[in-house]
């Protein structure tokens, strides 16, 4: 990303002290880098052309009063960590959202906007139930009255298959929980996709060290394409009599010839 001054920055937030940090422009393939409040416009391929989108105006399309509706609106809508409420896209999520009061936002730390961010989450996800739950009252009720107008149908009628496919959609929106938004409130409110745990006095234990697990899982890949390269080339004969290839150091000798050392 880059800042009013053209500088690149990895930060998705201002911190305290950022006041310089008022035009944050992103250039990606990830759309849903669109949602952090922080950028002001991000640039994405769309078909053969990449085009640019300012947040002000993704904002006024879905009628959003400020960035913190549009961020909860990513973190409810589809996105690369939770399906969202199954039929509930863009424009029906943004309809519940912007009715939200987020005021405040600003002066909390960190897990304080991360609990308020949850709480959202539930409230939205509540809306969903109670819609769910009258949808299938709904169907319910309909079948009883046609089935009183024609108490022995010979088969389904339209209207009850219908009614059955409403109820099957209502039924999978009230199987949704808050714990399905738990990592996109992560990556979305507190930018980490595999949060340590918080001990009791605020501190977090040690990460582990992804420096070395990379280095040794490079070191193990090119270890076995030395030992495969050695293992080819030490049945190559060629015409001067001269010593076989060594194996890699430290290694013992393949598999193959440790079987014929086992059975002779």
């Amino acid at each position: 990303m880059a800042d009013g001054s053209g500088r690149l920055t990895d930060r998705r937030r201002p911190i305290a002290g950022d006041a310089e940090l008022e035009n944050v422009r992103v250039i990606t393939k990830d759309s849903d880098l669109a949602v952090y409040e922080v950028s002001t416009s991000i640039t994405l391929p769309v078909g053969n052309q990449w085009k640019t989108f300012q947040k002000q105006d993704l904002l006024y399309r879905h009628q959003l009063p400020t960035p913190a509706h549009h961020l909860l609106l990513g973190i409810l809508t589809t996105n690369d960590y939770t399906g969202g409420a199954p039929f509930y896209g863009l424009v029906s999520d943004a309809d519940i959202v912007r009715k939200f009061e987020l005021e405040g936002l600003e002066e909390l730390n960190d897990q304080e906007r991360l609990e308020r961010f949850k709480h959202y989450v539930a409230h939205y996800l509540k809306i969903v139930h109670d819609n769910a739950a009258k949808v299938i009252e709904t169907a319910v009720r309909s079948r009883a009255e046609r089935l009183k107008q024609n108490p022995n149908p010979t088969r389904s009628s339209k209207a009850d298959e219908k009614d059955s496919r409403r109820i099957e959609k209502a039924q999978s929106q009230l199987s949704v929980g808050t714990e399905q938004f738990n990592h996109a409130l992560q990556a979305f409110v507190n930018f980490t996709e595999h949060p340590l745990r918080v001990d009791r006095d605020g501190t977090t234990p040690c990460a582990p060290d992804t420096h070395n697990r990379v280095r040794s899982i490079i070191q193990g890949t090119e270890l076995k394409k030395a030992y495969a390269n050695w293992e080819r080339f030490s049945k190559i004969r060629t015409p001067h009599a001269g010593p076989s290839a060594t194996a890699p150091i430290n290694q013992e000798p393949p598999l193959t010839q440790r079987a014929m050392q086992q059975s002779a």
